[in-house]
């Protein structure tokens, strides 16, 4: 599965997706940590919420 992912998050529409959710999710995290990755971790790496 996570092949797969990796595979996807190769297309351009969802890498541009992806990197706009990432830097959404920062600034939400700034409020609690100090410190965050200027990189967003690969997409295979995030858990869904469940929602």
């Amino acid at each position: 599965m996570d092949s797969i992912i990796s595979e996807l998050e190769k297309q351009p529409q969802v890498k541009a997706a992806y990197s706009a959710w990432w830097e959404l999710r920062k600034t939400v995290l700034s409020t609690y940590r100090d410190s965050l990755p200027e990189q967003a971790p690969p997409l295979h790496t995030q858990r869904s919420s469940g929602i």
